[in-house]
């Protein structure tokens, strides 16, 4: 094959790899808004209270390795935005939350879900009604 041919394929698998990407990023503004819009009517606010709010979507993913495991993968801290959701990899895991006494809890992937995190954002807005929790990712290894 030629150096050509390896741009080529190299350049065509960047545009669909972004396509997924954008597809995928549209689904979960989707996600965002019905939650928001489910989260404003349950405040007695009209449904499209959220629906001007500008979307930041981020993509993250944690390599852990042998080496890493039992090892903090994220430090303990609240999700600074108003709303984060989560596809946790359900051969990975490792996300823990706080609960009420105080003690951090794994939140075990459920394979097809989200899991939504109100962030700090929120808690200003509405901290009198949802409960809240710190949050930090361990590095532990799943059974397959």
């Amino acid at each position: 094959m030629s150096f050509l041919h390896i741009i080529f394929y190299f350049l065509f698998a960047i545009v669909v790899a972004r396509e997924v990407i954008e597809m995928y990023a549209k689904a979960i503004h989707g996600v965002a808004k019905d939650v928001a819009r489910k989260l404003a009517e349950s405040l007695g606010l009209s449904g499209d209270f959220f629906e001007s709010w500008v979307c930041q979507f981020r993509i993250n993913k944690y390599n852990f390795t042998p080496e890493t495991i039992g090892s903090s993968g994220v430090q303990i801290h609240t999700d600074s935005g108003f709303l984060t959701i989560l596809q946790d990899d359900k051969n990975v895991g490792g996300l823990e939350v706080m609960n009420p006494s105080g003690v951090y809890v794994a939140v075990d992937p459920v394979p097809g879900t989200l899991l939504i995190n109100l962030g700090d954002i929120a808690k200003v807005m509405i901290e009198f009604l949802y409960l809240f929790t710190f949050s930090l990712v361990v590095n532990r290894l799943l059974s397959s």
